[in-house]
């Protein structure tokens, strides 16, 4: 939760686990908010310096030939309009001033609003994976399905998916993704940091790899920089016992040491 909130206040830094990120543009090179900001701030200055050096060059040009040559007492046509080119100057480089201060301000405060917008996606995905039922609810309804399973003579398909060194922000993304591929009567499950389990009644061993090939194409997509592992097994097929079910369980399920209380309490 900590992360999800450090990745939402910082506006600029965040764009390490290949989430959509909009404090960046471009895929190729690309470029920051923060660089956008200092190379536009970069432009303002040299298009006002532009303009006070033209100006100014202007007006040097002007001023000999509008008061040292003229022997008038009043003011002439040409010093009224030397004067009315200095108005002009100093108020168009005030219009350029006071324009740039409004659109840096309102710029400032859209990329508020969207590292605030930012932050509660983390927050609201990083909730997502931690509202998901626990290891212990996998136990009791992945033994409910099975002692199903059995007296129906119906398969029971089991998806486990493991992204390595994800962290709770990206494990949330993953499981909005495989929440919207489920069915209805299937379940996602939080059975470790890095894990999550789907129980797929129903569902052969064909069905369930097929399924598991979809949601590990659909992830890596997703996560390009983490190592997405997804693997199926199915009842009867591959399990056709508790205990085929619940070894090959074990041997997938990492947080699960042998010796422990069992996956299936049948």
């Amino acid at each position: 939760m900590a992360e999800s909130e450090t990745a939402g206040n910082n506006l600029f830094e965040n764009d390490a686990l290949g989430l959509s990120v909009p404090m960046r543009i471009g895929s190729k090179g690309s470029v920051s908010w923060r660089e956008l900001d200092r190379m536009d701030w970069h432009l303002w200055v040299l298009g006002h310096l532009v303009v006070l050096v033209l100006g100014v060059g202007v007006l040097s040009f002007m001023f000999p030939a509008t008061f040292w040559f003229s022997e008038e007492l009043s003011i002439s046509a040409p010093q009224r309009a030397f004067f009315g080119f200095c108005v002009l100057l100093s108020l168009a480089l005030a219009y350029l001033i006071q324009r740039q201060i409004i659109v840096r301000r309102l710029r400032r405060q859209l990329l508020h609003a969207m590292a605030a917008l930012y932050g509660s996606e983390l927050r609201a995905a990083t909730q997502v994976f931690l509202a998901l039922p626990n290891i212990e609810e996998f136990r009791d309804m992945l033994a409910m399905h099975f002692r199903r399973a059995g007296t129906s003579n119906e398969p029971l398909g089991v998806a486990l998916v493991r992204i390595e060194g994800a962290p709770e922000v990206e494990m949330g993304h993953a499981a909005c993704l495989l929440i919207s591929m489920l069915r209805q009567g299937q379940t996602l499950f939080r059975i470790s940091a890095d894990s999550l389990a789907a129980i797929l009644p129903g569902k052969g061993l064909t069905e369930t790899k097929s399924t598991a090939a979809e949601a590990m194409m659909s992830l890596a997509k997703q996560a390009p920089n983490c190592d997405v592992n997804v693997i199926a097994t199915a009842y009867p097929e591959e399990a056709a016992t508790v205990a085929d079910f619940e070894a090959r369980l074990r041997l997938w399920a990492p947080t699960v040491p042998p010796g422990s209380e069992p996956l299936l309490s049948v």
